[in-house]
């Protein structure tokens, strides 16, 4: 199970609509948006600070905590430097995003990069694992 989310980094109100024929729904996570309250408070302390609109990926209205946008497989020992812990190590995944699905998370990503005012975005992606927030680096296109 996955939880895949993008905070649209200084975003001010939420889209709506992000893109016209998607097999891919991306839903408002932070309802209280106004407030800055967003999700995993407790879990996700670094990106509760950046202030923007929090979404959910999810392929249907239905899903519940989980998505099937994905799949993982087990990384080579391939790990951030900063990342020392055992623990940690055991709960990193690589995600991949499921060929079906690929075009439409493009297009959700692109959007919300040029919807954020400094054209950047963070992803969430939450494996059923220990709680523990990994910042893993950046990434292109």
């Amino acid at each position: 199970m996955f939880d895949l989310n993008i905070l649209c980094v200084g975003q001010k109100i939420p889209t709506v609509n992000i893109s016209e024929n998607t097999n891919i729904s991306a839903d408002v996570a932070n309802a209280d948006f106004k407030n800055k309250e967003k999700r995993y408070y407790c879990i996700a302390p670094f990106m509760n600070y950046v202030d923007g609109i929090w979404y959910e990926l999810l392929c249907s209205k239905d899903e519940i905590a989980g998505t099937s946008i994905c799949d993982y497989i087990d990384n080579n020992e391939t790990y951030p430097y900063w990342v020392n812990s055992t623990q940690i190590k055991c709960d990193l995944r690589t995600l991949v995003i499921n060929m079906e699905y690929l075009s439409s998370f493009k297009k959700i990503l692109r959007f919300l990069v040029d919807e954020s005012p400094i054209k950047t975005i963070l992803l969430f992606c939450r494996y059923q694992s220990n709680e523990a927030e990994v910042i893993c680096g950046t990434c292109k296109f």
